[in-house]
């Protein structure tokens, strides 16, 4: 591929969608979990363009676009950022263009915008990958989802596929999220996850759902929350039964690791000496989002019983058991074990 793109969005469906815009312009899509991940990196000089959420845990999208304009700038370089969000007017009230972001995309994102950006920042010149579609999209429906316009909005069908894989793989995590927020009262990290749940589930058709999640951020933001708890159960209620409807669409092969991707053995390392030392330093809650950033890899088996004790380890706030199971992996590892 002739140009490679950064994607900073720390929900998966947010990234199938526009990875797999940028596909049908022969653009190579680079996916990482947050800001502080992305500013990490040490090759940022080397792509044409930056894709970043708005709202994330950590830094929001304006602070990742300033950090980037300046890491960049050390090196001469100039990177546009581009930040994507379903709220462009209160994220561009906030953007100070001169401080990184170049253009405010909205979400859910529509091809023909995207391609208007690319031929702006990256090649007048650009255009689209000639295919063909082998399924059309009214032969194409589930249950209790808008399929056809989800499948509008995604911008084909290959792509809604890509979305339901990833939305059904995140069922249950973000599930668990939700009702712990709640339960330790967590205003700001629940209205960040129900405000990714609400774009996820536009984005697959699951209407109901992101009303609810709607109501949910709204009745958080406005301090206002009537019947709170139990409108939380019913989401989750709803969300479960998703689950169920969706399985069926999801291809047996994927559903053990459902919607994972592959990873190596050496990025597996370096994020858990990063847990290790973040433990190390009492800081659990950043500790917690480098987990679930390592949930959505698949690597084998001893990998996985490792990541689900570890977890557990976190959930107890047992820094020292979390400690003594990453050594053991990593010299395990090390030792070809």
């Amino acid at each position: 591929m002739a140009y490679r793109a950064l994607i900073i969005d720390d929900n998966a469906v947010n990234t199938a969608v526009i990875s797999g815009l940028l596909e049908k312009f022969d653009v190579e899509s680079v996916l990482v979990a947050d800001g502080e991940e992305a500013v990490a990196r040490d090759d940022l000089n080397e792509f044409q363009i930056v894709f970043t959420d708005y709202l994330m845990p950590g830094m929001n999208g304006i602070e990742v676009g300033k950090r980037i304009k300046e890491i960049v700038a050390l090196k001469g370089g100039d990177v546009p950022v581009i930040m994507c969000t379903a709220n462009p007017g209160a994220a561009g009230q906030a953007a100070d263009y001169e401080q990184g972001i170049r253009y405010i995309l909205k979400k859910p994102v529509k091809i023909q915008e995207l391609e208007q950006v690319l031929r702006r920042y990256v090649d007048r010149d650009i255009k689209m990958l000639a295919h063909t579609e082998e399924k059309k999209p009214e032969e194409f429906k589930i249950p209790g989802l808008d399929t056809a316009y989800a499948i509008k909005q995604s911008g084909d069908i290959h792509i809604y596929e890509s979305i339901l894989r990833e939305y059904y793989s995140a069922i249950d995590k973000t599930s668990q999220r939700i009702r712990q927020f709640q339960n330790d009262n967590d205003a700001d990290k629940f209205r960040i996850e129900v405000h990714g749940l609400k774009s996820s589930s536009n984005l697959v058709g699951a209407m109901e759902i992101a009303r609810m999640c709607e109501y949910l951020e709204n009745a958080v933001r406005s301090r206002q929350p009537k019947d709170f708890h139990t409108q939380t159960e019913y989401l989750l209620k709803l969300y479960g039964e998703c689950k169920v409807v969706i399985a069926p669409f999801v291809p047996e092969s994927l559903k053990d690791n459902a919607g994972k991707k592959t990873t190596t053995k050496e990025y597996v390392s370096e994020r858990l000496q990063s847990i290790y030392k973040l433990l190390d330093d009492f800081e659990m809650d950043a500790a917690e989002e480098v987990v679930e950033e390592l949930n959505r890899y698949s690597l084998d088996d001893p990998y996985e019983e490792m990541l689900s004790s570890l977890e557990k380890a976190l959930s107890d706030i047992d820094y020292e058991a979390g400690m003594e199971m990453i050594t053991s992996y990593l010299e395990n590892h090390e030792n070809g074990k």
